[in-house]
């Protein structure tokens, strides 16, 4: 009885501080990422958030797998945004320019929250992606654009992942 009681102890234990390493193994510029204030930030003129089509759902979460080697961990989220283009005069929505200023706000986030850029690059004309790291983190944020009538719609993935060395568990003994 006391050798399960023990064991099933141990058990939680190490499953509640691994829960606690999946949390906080996320990189800064993942945990506070927000497609929609991004958007907001580029103050790009083609864009009317007065009465736009929404935006900011999110679904996201996180995995882990104890193996020989360590702890992998991975954390992805997606979120969407939309808002309305404006379609005349000066201030007329185009798209190339909204995605490089949209590009560059995202490059000046990964770096503000202290990790490195590794590669990027464009992909088609409406979809960018940056790769970074931050410490043992290696993380990547793809962003695709649409036109859909008058409406634009955004949708931001981000994927991390980080190998942890697993922490050597106490042997309890039963004596």
């Amino acid at each position: 009885m006391k050798t399960t009681s023990l064991l099933l102890a141990a058990t939680i234990t190490v499953s509640g501080g691994c829960r606690t390493l999946v949390h906080m193994q996320q990189s800064a510029f993942f945990s506070k990422f927000v497609l929609d204030k991004s958007v907001k930030a580029t103050a790009y003129n083609g864009i009317d958030f007065t009465s736009g089509a929404g935006g900011g759902s999110g679904i996201g979460g996180s995995a882990g797998g104890i193996g020989t080697r360590g702890i992998d961990v991975h954390s992805s989220s997606t979120s969407t945004a939309g808002f309305s283009i404006i379609e005349e005069g000066e201030n007329r929505f185009q798209e190339s320019q909204f995605i490089e200023a949209l590009a560059s706000q995202i490059k000046k986030e990964i770096v503000e929250n202290n990790a490195d850029i590794t590669a990027g690059g464009s992909i088609s004309s409406n979809e960018f992606y940056f790769d970074y790291h931050e410490r043992d983190i290696k993380g990547r944020i793809t962003i695709v654009g649409s036109a859909m009538g008058q409406s634009y719609l955004l949708k931001a993935t981000v994927d991390e992942s980080n190998k942890l060395e697993t922490a050597k568990v106490p042997v309890v003994s039963t004596e």
